[in-house]
């Protein structure tokens, strides 16, 4: 049976491929009208397929539907499922460069599933030991790079109220949850982002400010990482993570 699973899933794979292919090549002749929504239609057809493998246990042909899927239009979960596949094997590159990609589709359609692919990657990389990144000059390339983060407030109880308030402007909003040397241990810092480039925390960290009039900050992840990164506060009184 699992031999005859894997026959069906890779012919199911190429047809979806074939009818993606096909379709594009239709829709020069159907117009724009109809190709966005038919092409859709086969990628939800391959998402949906992509997940009842997931569940017989075909990784294999789950991550082949995925990797179509996508890029015809799937539901925007199909990114964190694939992701989801690619760390299961720790493949931690291709998932996060899947999530990246996701992420990125999210912001330009507005999608309403882009915060939890944001948070899926946040968690990613919060749960990579950096003797992992450290072996694996690529991994260590791509973590160092996206090193920082950007403290929007700090607020002292119950955080629940500034969160959500934060949360409306900058969706990946969470609380930091490993600070290392806190000023004041009854303060919760709120973190507007994780694991962002310099530029981008260069750029929350205007728009954090010009939303709340708050004093936002900059910290780092890693100490064995350099932070060549100018312009911004950075964190004042803890170690960087």
């Amino acid at each position: 049976m699992p031999n005859q699973r894997s026959r069906l899933g890779k012919q199911s794979v190429l047809l979806g491929i074939a009818g993606i292919i096909l379709l594009l090549a239709l829709s020069k002749f159907a117009g724009l009208v109809l190709k966005k929504p038919v092409q859709k239609q086969v990628a939800v057809d391959l998402f949906k397929s992509a997940q009842e493998m997931a569940e017989q246990g075909d990784q294999d042909g789950a991550i082949a539907q995925y990797k179509v899927a996508v890029i015809g239009g799937a539901p925007l979960q199909a990114y964190g499922n694939l992701a989801s596949l690619y760390a299961g094997r720790r493949d931690f590159l291709n998932a996060l460069d899947t999530l990246d990609r996701g992420i990125q589709v999210g912001k330009e359609t507005s999608d309403s599933f882009e915060p939890q692919l944001g948070m899926m990657r946040i968690q990613l990389l919060d749960s990579l030991p950096y003797r992992e990144v450290d072996a694996s000059p690529e991994l260590k390339k791509y973590v160092c790079g996206h090193d920082l983060y950007v403290v929007a407030a700090s607020v002292k109880g119950n955080p629940d109220a500034q969160l959500a308030n934060i949360r409306r402007y900058f969706p990946h909003t969470h609380i930091g949850v490993r600070p290392s040397r806190p000023l004041n241990p009854e303060y919760s810092p709120i973190v507007a982002d994780s694991f962002l480039t310099c530029e981008e925390a260069q750029r929350l960290v205007i728009a954090v400010e010009a939303r709340f009039k708050t004093a936002p900050f900059v910290g780092k992840w890693h100490n064995q990482c350099p932070s060549p990164c100018g312009g911004v506060p950075w964190e004042i009184g803890s170690e960087p993570h």
